[in-house]
């Protein structure tokens, strides 16, 4: 359960940075060039965010796809996925 804390804590803090550089930006009007810099990193700082929730959401299918698979299985082999529970999870 710490390691989802953890998480939440990283995702908090990337879009505290996120916004900060937002507003940054925004305040540097009259220099273009550190304009463009906190763009820049406002974009890396959103691709670290896509990426981490792409991860989260490639975990979650990937367990679709097990579980999928699994009642996949027992089907074929003529059996009730409901009177199978999790902890006698056979393959093949």
């Amino acid at each position: 359960m710490r390691r989802a804390g953890r998480a939440d804590d990283v995702s908090t803090a990337l879009t505290t940075l996120a916004v900060s550089l937002r507003i940054a930006r925004e305040a540097t009007d009259d220099v273009p060039i550190v304009k463009q810099i906190l763009g820049s990193a406002v974009h890396v700082v959103e691709l670290v965010m896509t990426i981490r929730n792409g991860n989260a959401a490639l975990v979650t299918a990937g367990k679709r796809v097990e579980e999928t698979g699994f009642v996949l299985s027992l089907k074929t082999r003529g059996e009730n996925p409901k009177q199978t529970g999790p902890g006698r999870r056979q393959y093949g």
